[in-house]
């Protein structure tokens, strides 16, 4: 991942700074230890089946039909965390379809 993108995911996991830096720390000498002991995973993050478990769990589950749209994490309905994601009308889905549709008119 981008150092962007993990820095936002050491944010949103780790909002004290403090633990934020031993875990960057920890990440940054993974390379030179990991002969030694292998790959170390923190507790926070998911196994390749776990993090595939929420889109699974949405493309199978009986316990969705008619619920299109819900925000799921964990396997799990929740409410979005912000007001942009809690779509109850469509409007942001269909200003966001219709802005990838243009983004990408002229690759077709």
């Amino acid at each position: 991942m981008s150092s962007e993108t993990r820095e936002q995911m050491l944010k949103g996991n780790f909002p004290n700074p403090v633990m934020r830096a031993v875990v960057r720390g920890v990440m940054s000498i993974q390379p030179y230890i990991k002969p030694i002991f292998g790959t170390i995973k923190p507790s926070w993050m998911k196994t390749l089946e776990q993090g595939a478990a929420t889109q699974v769990y949405a493309a199978t589950s009986p316990e969705l039909n008619g619920k299109g749209g819900a925000y799921l994490e964990d396997c799990h309905i929740y409410k979005p965390l912000t007001e942009e994601a809690d779509d109850a009308t469509g409007e942001n889905a269909r200003r966001l379809y219709a802005l990838s549709d243009k983004l990408v008119a002229k690759y077709h």
